[in-house]
């Protein structure tokens, strides 16, 4: 009877584990969901572990290099340890910042923002910037129970628009224009 017990606890803690462990998400949060070309935005990594602090981990962020050119990445020191030790960056590949980690020994990493990623909007379209799992299978996300947290990585897109052409730019234009007709006209009769 005491062995029906446990088991039933053990399938208990494993469905709670697994049940929080998919609640977790890590995802980007654009400043703005539209730019213009030429503009520089950033976007967060937001970590949501639901209140489950842990150790550690890392993600890799992906993007399309026809529409964006990285400028910066930087870990957000309020939820990231302020030691470096314990953050790191891997490489800058083909429009893929690989391996960015941290972790927390102690009361662990707390829900919050990890960093912020920054580009310029160097062509017009729809950017998609993803994020997944670290290249480094050691980066896994470890709860501070020792469990391994498998959140859902959650993208995001913005939208790059041609840089607008203002009003005024019209109206001197259409003066110019104006201007080079009377121009001609004056000639004309000027030659008569």
């Amino acid at each position: 009877m005491k062995t029906n017990y446990l088991v039933a606890a053990a399938v208990i803690t494993l469905i709670g584990a697994n049940g929080s462990a998919s609640a977790s998400t890590i995802s980007l949060q654009p400043e703005s969901t539209i730019t213009t070309v030429g503009d520089i935005f950033s976007l967060n990594v937001v970590l949501d572990f639901g209140g489950d602090p842990t150790f550690g981990g890392g993600v890799d962020i992906s993007w399309d290099e026809t529409l964006l050119e990285f400028v910066d990445w930087t870990f957000d020191t309020s939820t990231v340890q302020d030691d470096p030790s314990f953050r790191e960056v891997g490489e800058l590949l083909d429009g893929r910042l690989t391996d960015i980690s941290a972790g927390e020994i102690g009361d662990g990493l707390i829900d919050g923002i990890m960093g912020t990623i920054t580009f310029m909007a160097i062509s017009q379209g729809d950017a998609i910037v993803d994020i997944g799992p670290a290249s480094d299978p050691l980066l896994e996300w470890v709860s501070l129970a020792f469990v391994v947290q498998t959140p859902d990585y959650i993208g995001a897109g913005v939208a790059i628009q041609p840089v607008p052409v203002p009003a005024a730019l019209w109206m001197l234009l259409g003066g110019l224009g104006t201007l080079a007709g009377v121009g001609s006209a004056r000639r004309r009769r000027s030659r008569r």
